[in-house]
């Protein structure tokens, strides 16, 4: 995590915790780091985790997070992947926010615009 600074935690999990971070050179560039423990993992969880990566570098959409950069730490036994940061907050909120926004009125809240 050379190239980041930590400001604060985000969420924590079973396998890790995310981080938000800014970049060294550009520290008005926000990421989220989601370091993973990988120390806890068999071989296939491994090799999941590695793949989540490699998804994550192949998709390009506008409604999808973008994901940076992965990188192990072998001393720390952990995996980080860089990702884009979504000041917003998570998909949950922005679904529990219409909800409460919706509730009393007889029109259905529209999530996906075809």
């Amino acid at each position: 995590m050379d190239g980041y600074e930590k400001e604060r935690i985000l969420a924590r999990g079973t396998f890790g915790t995310v981080y938000l971070c800014h970049s060294k050179r550009d520290p008005n560039k926000q990421v989220v780091i989601k370091e993973i423990s990988v120390d806890v993992f068999n071989g296939s969880d491994r090799v999941t985790a590695l793949n989540e990566a490699r998804v994550l570098g192949i998709l390009n959409h506008p409604n999808i997070i973008k994901y940076y950069d992965s990188f192990l730490n072998s001393e720390a036994s952990c995996m980080y992947m860089v990702m884009e940061y979504a000041a917003g907050g998570t998909l949950f909120d922005l679904i529990e926010k219409r909800r409460m926004n919706t509730q009393g009125s007889e029109q259905e809240p529209q999530y996906f615009k075809g």
